[in-house]
């Protein structure tokens, strides 16, 4: 059965709306998965197994699979379920106002505070314009990927290596990423995904699925994880910070945890998680919009103080 075993999460090849799945048990002929995106009554499937049926996925977690313990037969049938009890919804530790209060501790004058723009704004500003410089619109993207993916990938590559070191790991984020991209012969089915993605007037599970499972499936040159939220928000949130926001896991489960927020978080980046990365932001912007805030860089930076 390849590399799956009991306990891989993975995806159903021709079913990939049913979500992750984690495999509980297995025999020579079937499998029994249960699948996250299910109702827990549907959930637990017992598949015949073939080759190519299941894909492994990167995912290293999932809350609600996790609580689920199945007991089956030899031939894959269940014969007992327990789940544990997962934690209620998060109380909110502060209400979007107090969080606001303790943003304007530090720059009293809000976005337009005299130190905030020059130690919170600019730099990261300066980062998506390095951006805006070579990649005028997705279509001067799409024509480079098309016509010199050389070019484009090189192009990429300096974007990545101009932004500020610590919008990400310098060695385990921009270093993983710096060595991916070095390989444009490997890369061009990246940047299709990636253009696919920006181009988009709606980001939809596939599209940014598409875009995850490209990136996270480069080739390295030496050791290195590629799915880490970091390294695969980087280059969106550089692209389009009016859309994308970079995940610093700890701060942003910080600040959500405080605001009453469930991301939904999983360590292995995942669609369910950024789309809820994406409602928390979006649901901060239009709070902090009439105050000044400008776009998703202004929420990042606006995140990572509150929880200073």
């Amino acid at each position: 059965m390849s590399n799956i075993r009991v306990g891989s999460y993975v995806t159903h090849s021709q079913r990939p709306a049913w979500g992750i799945g984690k495999v509980y048990g297995q025999s020579a002929q079937h499998v029994l998965v249960g699948f996250g995106n299910l109702p827990e009554a549907e959930r637990l499937k017992r598949l015949q197994w073939r080759e190519g049926l299941l894909e492994k996925s990167p995912m290293k977690g999932d809350e609600s699979l996790d609580a689920i313990k199945v007991e089956c037969d030899s031939t894959c049938h269940p014969i007992g379920l327990i789940t544990k009890k997962v934690a209620g919804p998060l109380v909110a530790e502060w209400t979007f106002d107090q969080a606001f209060e303790r943003f304007i501790q530090k720059y009293p004058s809000g976005f337009k505070d005299a130190w905030y723009i020059p130690s919170e704004r600019e730099w990261r500003e300066a980062a998506h314009q390095e951006w805006v410089k070579a990649f005028p619109s997705t279509e001067a993207l799409r024509k480079m990927v098309a016509n010199s993916p050389d070019k484009a990938a090189a192009a990429i590559l300096h974007v990545v290596q101009s932004a500020p070191k610590k919008l990400v790991q310098p060695k385990s984020e921009l270093g993983v990423l710096r060595d991916a991209l070095s390989h444009p012969e490997n890369a061009k089915p990246f940047m299709n995904a990636l253009v696919d993605m920006l181009d988009a007037p709606i980001l939809t599970s596939g599209l940014y699925g598409d875009y995850l499972h490209v990136l996270t499936g480069l080739p390295l040159s030496k050791d290195g994880d590629l799915a880490k939220w970091p390294t695969v928000t980087l280059i969106p949130f550089l692209a389009q910070p009016e859309k994308h926001i970079l995940v610093k896991p700890v701060t942003l489960r910080k600040a959500a945890k405080a605001l009453g927020f469930d991301l939904k978080y999983t360590a292995t980046p995942r669609w369910e998680t950024y789309e809820r990365v994406l409602a928390f932001s979006n649901k901060l912007f239009e709070f902090l919009h009439p105050k000044g805030a400008a776009d998703m860089i202004d929420i990042h930076a606006f995140v990572t103080t509150i929880v200073e």
